[in-house]
């Protein structure tokens, strides 16, 4: 079993993890700010701890070196790369580890990989030794060939609730609770991006959130859409979430009061009732994208049904 201690919520990636406690290549799906590099640097960890267990020690001197970012036997892979400059790198992976037991490869971005780097990667993944795990990174896997996804274990990082987000962040920064709820607000339910806000960064979706409701107070349609209309569909799945879950934290936040100015401007002309029944429209929405839908359609329709509220 893997130690979670670092991962918050998730629930379902931590029991496909139990039940496949050891897999040569993995691929972590998920936004910014989702967690997925905490959930890679724990699998590292994990093959590369000295221990042998799957519950990284945080003590010997392969932790400490991974830490250090000064391990060996933990190697990342450019997306960009030439086809020639990945086959000289997969030719070392048969060669065994300096260090330790394992030897652990990270592409990020691997959504960014060209079709010939996929196909160049695809040989090694389908015949990789013993001692080597690879981790794929990327926000969609829809720019990756089946072939490859596949090969690996797909891990799809989700929202995090505010009942588990609210104490992780409360222990990190304390005495900062009117933040903290703004934050949340702002997150889409991603503990990265609530900590990009109380760093002073207003994250891209939060931003994209208000636009939507400054355009939903302004009556424009096509801004709505323009908004909703993603070119992909996993893209679309999280802006409708993040939206979902920012009008939620509209009302979470008002009533204890808490919200930032522009969102209490928008629950004082909307008003309460509006903004339940907006919520239901996205919860609706929230559940039709667990179906492969028609995203340009799809976008008309949630418009028009909030426009009718």
């Amino acid at each position: 079993m893997f130690d979670f201690s670092l991962l918050i919520g998730n629930d379902h990636i931590k029991k496909i993890l139990n039940v496949n406690a050891s897999f040569h290549s993995y691929l972590i799906e998920g936004e910014d700010g989702s967690g997925k590099h905490t959930l890679m640097h724990l699998i590292a960890m994990a093959n590369l701890c000295e221990s042998a267990q799957t519950v990284p020690c945080f003590s010997c001197s392969a932790c400490k070196k991974f830490e250090a970012d000064a391990h060996l036997d933990f190697k990342k892979i450019p997306s960009d790369l030439k086809v020639e400059a990945l086959r000289d790198i997969l030719s070392e992976v048969s060669v065994y580890p300096s260090e330790g037991r394992k030897k652990v490869y990270v592409i990020e971005d691997a959504d960014a990989l060209s079709v010939k780097n996929q196909n160049t990667l695809l040989k090694t993944l389908e015949e990789p030794p013993e001692f080597v795990v690879f981790i794929l990174l990327c926000k969609s896997r829809k720019s990756l060939l089946q072939t490859v996804i596949s090969r690996c274990l797909v891990l799809t990082m989700a929202p995090v609730v505010p009942e588990k987000m609210m104490p992780y962040l409360q222990k990190k920064y304390p005495n900062r609770d009117a933040e903290l709820k703004q934050a949340v607000a702002a997150s889409g339910g991603y503990i990265g991006q609530a900590e990009q806000f109380l760093q002073g960064k207003e994250t891209e979706l939060f931003v994209q959130c208000r636009a939507f409701a400054s355009a939903y107070l302004e009556r424009d349609q096509m801004k709505m859409m323009d908004l909703l209309n993603k070119k992909e569909r996993t893209a679309f799945v999280a802006f409708v979430k993040g939206l979902d879950f920012y009008f939620k934290q509209i009302l979470s936040s008002s009533a204890h009061g808490a919200a930032a100015d522009a969102e209490q401007r928008f629950l004082d002309q909307v008003g309460i009732k509006t903004l339940c029944r907006i919520c239901s429209v996205l919860d609706t929405c929230v559940d039709k994208t667990q179906y492969h839908v028609n995203i340009p359609l799809w976008s008309v329709c949630t418009v028009k049904d909030l426009m009718n509220l």
